[in-house]
């Protein structure tokens, strides 16, 4: 699957254009948020959208380059072998195993602060009027914390002049 970047040019990319480690997190942000909005693209290029990440149960063979011995290995194994060795492995099987090649790291920094941890001493619900709730961490509960901020200081104003 190759992504169309420009019609006027026919331009096209593979999905790792997308999130290019080469490229500044701004960059890839940029190209998330123009790309991954295509149906086509957030359905074929899940990885690179930020969609999906953690580690498959497929086997795959490794070929030890020093002795030759060829075996059946796992995205554990992948995440438990030397640096060096997971590196080199990694370049062929990381969107197999993107946990244990440190894709999923490289994903959460692209994708920024989780919104559920947005404030960890607020109840799970937030009351509002009328009884209804704002689940924590969504933009209502944000928009909620901020006109309670805000009309707790017109308060305080009002009192003291």
């Amino acid at each position: 699957f190759r992504i169309l970047i420009n019609a006027n040019t026919g331009r096209e990319e593979p999905c790792t254009w997308i999130d290019d480690p080469s490229k500044p997190i701004d960059e890839i942000q940029f190209r998330r948020a123009e790309q991954c909005k295509k149906p086509d693209v957030k359905e074929k290029c899940k990885r690179a959208c930020g969609e999906c990440c953690g580690d498959t149960s497929i086997s795959f063979k490794y070929t030890n380059s020093e002795t030759g011995e060829r075996r059946d290995v796992d995205c554990a194994w992948l995440a438990n072998a030397p640096e060096k060795r997971r590196k080199r492995v990694c370049l062929l099987k990381k969107s197999s195993c993107p946990e244990a090649c440190g894709e999923c790291a490289r994903q959460r920094e692209i994708n920024g602060p989780d919104d559920d941890n947005v404030d960890d001493n607020v109840d799970d619900k937030i009351p509002v009027m009328g009884g209804a709730g704002a689940v924590k961490g969504t933009s209502q509960a944000k928009t909620l914390k901020v006109s309670l901020v805000y009309s707790l200081v017109i308060m305080a104003l009002t009192i003291f002049w």
